[in-house]
């Protein structure tokens, strides 16, 4: 499978696991994340499972972020 559907997947399982907050939160918290995903992969990290998440990853991302305005 893909670097971005595993990641996805894992970010899923988690999110399953830990309802908290409305359906409305849910479903915000899921959808950044999975952006955080797909810019994570485009930025060129490998990460395939959301547990071996590091500060540099977070770091990049927003940094993509600010960049993009």
């Amino acid at each position: 499978m893909s670097i971005i559907h595993d990641l996805q997947h894992s970010i899923h399982q988690i999110l399953r696991h830990h309802r908290l907050g409305s359906y409305a939160t849910q479903a915000a918290r899921r959808d950044v994340l999975m952006l955080f995903a797909r810019d994570l992969v485009s930025l060129g990290y490998k990460l395939r499972h959301i547990k071996g998440l590091e500060r540099k990853h977070i770091v990049a991302v927003i940094n993509h972020w600010q960049a993009q305005g």
